[in-house]
């Protein structure tokens, strides 16, 4: 009880110093700088009504605190996620196996094991591994950071009109957090993910539709994911269409992210590329 104490506490402290109010601006609803300090630490409950009256003054609404609070619970995964993302981008296969051995979270494990597939080093799931990771998307109404992070490993493993369903899902599951730009930008590469493995599969129509949802989510200020529908399209031109102008853009796409200082993520989309086209460089 006490450490859920202090998740509900840290968790609002995480957002009022992201809002950029300060202790004292809650005075005026009637909770004090040293209350409200209590309830940050842990060593002081908040009745639910102040809470309210709180998180209202800071125009946030209750299901997003309560989003906030589940991916605090999972800060130590999003740090572990973190380290996989950096071993997969730098194919650093050795560190992405210490990882899945050291996880105590089995589907953090599917996670790495989705990677490694992709590395050639690990057989395709089993049927009940599928049926366990599908549980995990399809019985969670919302989906947080654990479950974006964990559907971005494994998506591309399933088959065409499986892909598709969990890319509905994805829009309507994360609805209420659009807003929120680090939710945004996954929900942006989920659908690009996506995208590459209807490719992979010559869903034309679908592959496309993906990407154009991902243009959906990208505001005009991200040039990065603005960068990554542009290389996505060109993937799907590439695939598609005859002539070079596919491949013309994959290679203004990578010249961009070499701009960007990316360099190891620009060989890693270059990878794709080869991989997936066979025709680039």
């Amino acid at each position: 009880m006490e450490n859920q104490a202090l998740d509900f506490g840290q968790t609002f402290k995480k957002i009022r110093q992201q809002r950029g109010f300060k202790l004292e601006n809650f005075e005026y609803l009637g909770i004090t700088k040293s209350a409200l300090s209590r309830f940050e630490r842990g060593t002081n409950s908040l009745d639910i009504d102040r809470l309210y009256t709180a998180l209202d003054a800071m125009n946030v609404p209750l299901y997003e605190y309560e989003q906030f609070l589940i991916d605090f619970t999972h800060g130590h995964f999003d740090e572990t996620y973190q380290e996989i993302r950096q071993a997969y981008y730098a194919k650093d296969t050795q560190k992405l196996e210490k990882l899945r051995k050291s996880s105590h979270d089995y589907h953090l494990k599917l996670a790495i094991k989705g990677l490694l597939i992709e590395f050639g080093l690990e057989d395709d799931f089993t049927r009940d591994e599928r049926d366990h990771l599908l549980e995990l998307f399809y019985e969670t109404d919302e989906w947080g950071i654990y479950e974006l992070s964990i559907l971005s490993c494994v998506l591309s493993h399933f088959s065409r009109k499986r892909i598709t369903s969990l890319l509905t899902e994805l829009g309507n599951r994360t609805i209420n957090y659009h807003h929120i730009l680090h939710y945004r930008r996954r929900v942006v590469r989920l659908f690009l993910t996506g995208a590459l493995g209807l490719i992979k599969l010559g869903a034309k129509d679908e592959s496309y539709e993906a990407i154009q949802n991902a243009r959906v989510f990208t505001h005009e200020d991200n040039f990065y994911s603005l960068q990554l529908c542009y290389f996505f399209e060109g993937m799907w031109k590439a695939k598609f269409r005859a002539g070079d102008e596919g491949l013309n853009q994959i290679r203004q796409a990578l010249s961009i992210f070499e701009t960007l200082g990316t360099e190891e993520r620009t060989q890693f989309f270059r990878d794709i590329a080869n991989r997936y086209l066979k025709k680039i460089y």
